[in-house]
């Protein structure tokens, strides 16, 4: 999947994100400063974790598989962050 292949409803849930993400960031800094401090191998597996968590609460409309949606939404989110891999 590329970038320009993202359905529009998706992109603006990604804008959404973007917006979204200083408030997220700055609300989980204390749980990550403290990992950091007790236990700095945990950071991937921590970011990793809220990632995972984040695609099991998105419920997909009726008639579409769980299994696939989740798929395809990581599918979409790696390629949305690789074409933006600097984004704060």
């Amino acid at each position: 999947m590329t970038p320009e292949s993202i359905p529009d409803p998706w992109l603006a849930a990604f804008r959404r994100a973007d917006d979204l993400d200083p408030i997220v960031r700055e609300s989980l800094r204390p749980v990550f400063d403290r990992l950091s401090a007790d236990a700095p191998d945990q950071a991937a597996p921590f970011a990793m974790a809220m990632i995972c968590r984040a695609l099991r609460m998105i419920e997909p409309p009726p008639g579409i598989e769980r299994a696939q949606m989740r798929r395809e939404l990581a599918e979409m989110c790696a390629a949305y962050v690789s074409a933006r891999p600097d984004h704060p």
